[in-house]
């Protein structure tokens, strides 16, 4: 991975907000940082990866779980009076909720792990912009 003009900017625009004097481009920086932002694509990778493994498990538990609740509801041949009945429908509509969030996190992250792969450069300077910021 090179370092662009674009992030030496930011990188110099950050430093400049906390009082540090850095050139970026000397040869004992470049290799650091190069290797310090593959680091970080990796752990926007990672952490992507675990969001999505995440949301599927929940969604897994929260359909078996509903699933298990339906099947006592129907011993009890849904009558209304019934725990496992209204256990039943909870158990799907927090399913059905849950999925819906689960396809919004699942694409984000799916679009994270894309643009860090395809142009990680890109989510260095969301990165580095985003403490430019906040500072």
């Amino acid at each position: 991975m090179e370092v662009s003009d674009q992030i030496i900017k930011v990188l110099d625009n950050l430093s400049e907000k906390v009082g540090i004097a850095v050139d970026w481009s000397q040869q004992n920086i470049l290799p650091y940082l190069q290797e310090l932002m593959a680091k970080y694509i990796n752990y926007e990778i990672m952490t992507s990866i675990v969001w999505i493994i995440v949301m599927f498990v929940l969604c897994a538990v929260f359909f078996l779980v509903a699933k298990a609740f339906s099947k006592r509801a129907k011993k009890d041949e849904w009558d209304e009076d019934s725990p496992n009945c209204w256990a039943a429908i909870a158990g799907w509509v927090i399913f059905g909720i849950l999925s819906f969030a689960s396809i919004f996190v699942i694409v984000t992250q799916t679009m994270d792990i894309v643009r860090c792969v395809t142009f990680p450069e890109m989510q260095i300077i969301e990165y580095l912009n985003q403490l430019a910021s906040s500072k």
